[in-house]
């Protein structure tokens, strides 16, 4: 890529046609949960709007102002910021979630709507949950147990498109993007455990202690038993269905949590493991016993 110029580079307007757009992508979602970051599936190439295939810069816009930037800026800074409005599932009242928004290709990363030098490489959007310090709300801890979406019926759509002539502007493609966040903070003015848990620690017979017996690991990540109630005694669903609760914690997503049958697990970095429910209740953590010290020693060993 170029290194940066004194200035904005003077644009020809295009009188060729731009290159037909690529039909609608299908709906992505994306997990902010555990502020993890969100890579679109999504991938184009300036330079696929030009018949000759001419090297240039892309960018991303939403075609939503309330939401984030709906035009292009030269160069631009590291990140820019959305704004995405997100229902909680506990009372439907909604929260505006700040999002870092940045687009990825050469190996560098960069503001989301920025052009910049040209290049032959691919573009991809990438998204990722800003800390406390802009979203305030992740430390309420009553918001335990809730999900938070974007609505449905109103996916937030992305157009990338070129900037550099000929073809500047033209549309190379489109990402459709819902969000899902799994909350689960805990009561800050209760002391914390390292093994959060309602089950005294327990040691079980030698032939027993294992990880399909109790848990020795922060967050109980490695628990692979058959527990398959929460803590308050209701039911799991299984993994790999979406009813009564859809979700994106599946096995082809998580493949090395566990994810079987409606068994306890914590795929992604919650207090403990955890389920979804089969009633109104969207999930809940499970009563998973913990190891004592000896046992997690011999399982060490």
């Amino acid at each position: 890529m170029s290194n940066m110029p004194s200035g904005s580079p003077t644009l020809q307007a295009s009188s060729s046609p731009s290159a037909a757009p690529s039909p609608l992508a299908a709906t992505e979602s994306v997990d902010l949960t555990g502020m993890q970051e969100f890579h679109s599936q999504g991938v184009f190439n300036p330079k696929d709007a030009d018949p000759l295939g001419s090297e240039s810069s892309g960018y991303f816009v939403v075609l939503d102002d309330t939401i984030g930037p709906t035009t292009r800026t030269w160069w631009g800074g590291d990140y820019a910021t959305l704004h995405v409005p997100l229902f909680n599932s506990c009372n439907n009242d909604v929260t505006v979630a700040s999002i870092k928004a940045q687009q990825r290709a050469c190996g560098s990363t960069w503001e989301m709507n920025a052009g910049r030098g040209t290049n032959d490489c691919d573009h991809n959007l990438v998204l990722k949950l800003n800390d406390v310090s802009l979203n305030p709300w992740m430390e309420q801890y009553e918001h335990s147990g809730c999900v938070f979406q974007s609505n449905p019926s109103s996916p937030i759509i992305f157009h990338f498109r070129r900037w550099h002539s000929p073809y500047s502007n033209a549309l190379i493609g489109r990402i459709v993007l819902d969000f899902e966040l799994l909350f689960a903070t805990k009561d800050p003015t209760k002391a914390p455990s390292a093994l959060p848990s309602l089950s005294p620690s327990i040691t079980p017979p030698p032939d027993q202690c294992s990880i399909t017996a109790c848990s020795c690991e922060i967050g109980q990540v490695d628990y692979r038993g058959t527990l398959a109630v929460t803590n308050t005694g209701l039911p799991c669903q299984r993994w790999d269905a979406q009813s009564p609760h859809s979700h994106t914690r599946t096995a082809s997503n998580f493949p090395d949590s566990g994810l079987e049958e409606n068994y306890c697990r914590n795929p992604d970095g919650e207090p403990g493991a955890w389920c979804y429910t089969t009633s109104d209740v969207r999930w809940q953590l499970c009563d998973v016993p913990v190891c004592t010290p000896e046992c997690c020693e011999s399982l060490a060993a």
